[in-house]
């Protein structure tokens, strides 16, 4: 049984990683129209996508606990991989925006990109729902044992 203060930290720390990604976002935007907006965008969406590939080996450190290995104890190696990958999950969406609105033609623009956004955001709620088909798959066989 988990105790009312163990609830308290962890809301606490999920509420601090989300507080993170929001800053971070603000700063990627800022970044993005400062100095990014004249690079080569496949050399942007190379760099993304490398950046995407680390956070998953980041979960494969933290399975085979080289974490320890490295002196970061497994909770605030969790909070750090949160936070990464949501910065890194944020960069990518601003480059796929970024990427639809120069694909839409000048006439058509507002609806063609209210329409990308849509199957972008359409993604991620099938994305949603099948992370939690597969918790529920490993829940019940977890009752089921």
């Amino acid at each position: 049984m988990l105790s009312p203060l163990y609830c308290l930290l962890l809301q606490e720390i999920v509420g601090i990683i989300y507080a993170i990604g929001a800053m971070a976002s603000i700063f990627g935007v800022l970044i993005y129209h400062k100095l990014l907006k004249d690079c080569p965008f496949r050399s942007l969406l190379f760099y993304a996508q490398l950046l995407y590939g680390v956070s998953g080996m980041l979960d494969l450190i933290f399975v085979l606990r080289w974490n320890v290995n490295l002196g970061v104890p497994g909770y605030i190696f969790v909070v750090l991989e949160e936070c990464y990958t949501r910065i890194v999950s944020k960069i990518r969406l601003m480059l796929m925006i970024v990427l639809s609105t120069k694909l839409c033609p000048l006439g058509i623009r507002g609806l063609s990109v209210r329409f990308l956004c849509a199957l972008i955001a359409l993604g991620f709620f099938v994305q949603r729902l099948r992370d939690v088909q597969v918790y529920i798959c490993f829940m019940s066989q977890e009752l089921i044992s």
